[in-house]
């Protein structure tokens, strides 16, 4: 299992923003052409979204389903991509919660 680390610059409130609509994951998702919701409420668990993929003249669809959310702070994603495999995607914002009495 391949693991790769990326720190994303920019304030946790935007990045929630991005990450938030399901028709905005192809830019942020490297060589997807397109995306659009599926089912459910993105970014809540279970929901999905379909993309594709291009790949020279060929396109591939695939699909990726929301498996934790925890707003402002998680995010976690499985992508299914047919024949180019299946990948895991986290997001931790790093920010933690002071607990209100």
């Amino acid at each position: 299992m391949a693991v790769r680390h990326q720190l994303i610059a920019r304030e946790p409130a935007a990045v929630r923003r991005v990450l938030s609509d399901p028709e905005r994951y192809a830019e942020w998702v490297v060589g997807t052409a397109r995306s659009f919701p599926q089912a459910g409420r993105w970014p809540e668990v279970g929901s999905s979204l379909t993309y594709a993929v291009r790949l020279g003249s060929t396109e591939f669809r695939g699909q990726t389903v929301v498996r934790r959310h925890e707003p402002l702070r998680w995010l976690e994603l499985e992508a299914h991509s047919g024949p180019l495999g299946t990948a895991r995607i986290a997001f931790d914002s790093g920010e933690t919660r002071v607990p209100t009495a």
